[in-house]
């Protein structure tokens, strides 16, 4: 079992030497450039490596590139001194499986990355990535792009930025990711950004001891911890407020955070994924988010695809929905009319399929006949047109006469999502 090591400093890698070797039987080679280490590759069985960022020779993310050209299944680990988000999103894309800042306990969290990144060192759960796992319904060009994505993602270890419109099912992206990972078997831990005040932010995410402030009554575990050894999905990372921002940024540099009343750091080990309805990276040239969490969340970018791109699911989707129904209340709807599929594939889906699954739920509650027509889907008066997002909050608003509780809910939305988009739109929130 041999751990290529690249490093200059003697210091640094003697150090990292008996870290690797402390408690496994490997065989640590060290390279102190880069012309050493590619020569070793050539000469010498290697299991992984395990690559500084600075050499005296080369720049290590070049380096990368040719260990990833002349070895393209060799796990690399990146090293790096430079706490640079850019440089380690880098080395990621570049193809390294992870990365290892040098700070203060970078050398006891080495040797479990280096172990995840090579199953020699240890047991590792194999990755499911079959397509079977993977519940997304259709098979237009633009649903199968994603599954590809998917089971890419799912093989990596990456921090993942999704992104797409309201309704186009991110959150089932993200879980369909975690259900094909090697981290499958933890919890999948959902927080939506939007609804955290930002005064309970860090009791939230970091959890609380008994006293830490007025109502802390007992130890609180937070979601951060809750998500160990699974994955974290940050959604609606966009309505993080700057506080925050620098809070999670923090956690994601150094993989560790401090319960509020305590000073012990517990270590964060979960695979995250951040979702957003807009463009982040618009949102950093405006100055509504911070460059550097981009930097780190942004390493895979995900894209979902509206449903307006995929019209010809439509058709699989209300199947599906339908389906669904008919298990939850009993019920023995069927397929809907040729006529009411074609109108349906006409839609705009500004709301995309949660807006589609809505529609037919509605039209299942309030329906008797088992086929439905388009007539029923649509009754006289029913706009067709292209809603924009104001209007759809109006419209539901309206159907559920300006219950703000019932509109989230048929909207799929939390009350405090309602609540900002209404803000937003200037609608009357009071």
């Amino acid at each position: 079992m041999n751990i290529l090591l690249v490093e200059d400093d003697n210091s640094h890698a003697e150090l990292i030497q008996r870290s690797l070797a402390r408690g496994n039987q490997v065989n640590v080679l060290r390279a102190p450039n880069a012309h050493r280490a590619l020569s070793l590759l050539d000469d010498r069985p290697i299991n992984v490596v395990v690559l500084d960022y600075s050499l005296p020779d080369r720049d290590g993310l070049d380096v990368l590139k040719d260990i990833r050209t002349r070895h393209a299944d060799l796990p690399v680990v990146f090293v790096t001194s430079a706490d640079s988000a850019e440089i380690c999103a880098k080395a990621l894309k570049g193809g390294a499986v992870d990365y290892v800042v040098k700070k203060r306990n970078y050398l006891e969290v080495l040797p479990s990355v280096v172990s995840q990144a090579c199953p020699s060192l240890g047991p590792r759960p194999t990755a499911r990535v079959s397509q079977n796992d993977v519940t997304l319904v259709g098979e237009s060009p633009a649903i199968e792009q994603l599954r590809a994505a998917i089971r890419r993602a799912a093989a990596s270890t990456a921090t993942i930025l999704l992104e797409g419109e309201t309704g186009t099912g991110k959150e089932l992206v993200a879980r369909a990711i975690h259900q094909t990972s090697v981290r499958s078997r933890g919890p999948f831990v959902p927080v939506n950004c939007a609804e955290i005040a930002e005064t309970l932010f860090e009791s939230e995410l970091f959890g609380h001891t008994r006293g830490a402030f007025t109502g802390a009554v007992s130890d609180r575990k937070g979601l951060l911890e809750s998500a160990h050894g699974g994955t974290l999905l940050l959604d609606e990372i966009e309505d993080l407020p700057p506080g925050p921002q620098v809070k999670l940024l923090r956690v994601l540099q150094s993989r560790e955070f401090k319960p509020v009343g305590t000073t012990r750091f517990v270590r964060f080990d979960a695979r995250v994924i951040a979702a957003s309805n807009q463009d982040v990276e618009r949102l950093v040239r405006q100055g509504r988010f911070r460059a550097d969490l981009f930097f780190r969340l942004d390493v895979l970018r995900l894209r979902v695809p509206p449903l307006r791109e995929r019209r010809e699911d439509v058709p699989r989707l209300v199947e599906h929905a339908i389906r669904r129904f008919n298990a939850a209340n009993g019920t023995c709807f069927g397929a809907l009319s040729a006529e009411a599929n074609a109108a349906l594939a006409r839609r705009p889906w500004p709301g995309n399929v949660r807006e589609l699954e809505n529609l037919i739920e509605r039209t299942l509650v309030n329906s008797c006949d088992p086929k439905i027509e388009e007539s029923v889907l649509f009754p006289v008066g029913d706009p067709a047109g292209d809603e924009t997002e104001k209007e759809r909050i109006i419209a539901a608003l309206d159907r559920n006469r300006w219950n703000r509780e019932k509109t989230a809910r048929e909207l799929g939305w939390s009350r405090v999502t309602l609540w900002r988009r209404m803000s937003r739109h200037n609608l009357d929130s009071s």
